[in-house]
């Protein structure tokens, strides 16, 4: 399943509306580039993300698309935990 079908599911999202796809699409290039330069996160293919960075990109896509403020907050707060142990991590930061 391509990552836009499966953010589209994450969000919970039927319509193949274009804008609508384009800017769940940016959600998902926006996380992982913020998982990329901010976390030195190695560059990853955005159809085969490893389980953990999949779900960090999932928490942020999720973070930002939702309008509720607790239910983005407890999303952040997920991505930034796993942002932080991807940081950290031999096997995905190019500085360890």
């Amino acid at each position: 399943m391509a990552i836009i079908d499966e953010a589209k599911t994450w969000v919970r999202v039927t319509t193949n509306d274009s804008a609508i796809v384009d800017e769940i699409s940016m959600l998902v290039d926006a996380a992982i580039l913020d998982l990329t330069k901010t976390a030195d996160i190695a560059d990853v293919d955005r159809e085969n993300l490893p389980p953990i960075i999949k779900l960090a990109v999932r928490s942020y896509v999720q973070a930002y698309w939702t309008r509720n403020v607790d239910e983005q907050a407890k999303y952040l707060v997920i991505y930034d935990g796993l942002k932080a142990k991807l940081a950290t991590s031999s096997a995905y930061n190019i500085r360890n």
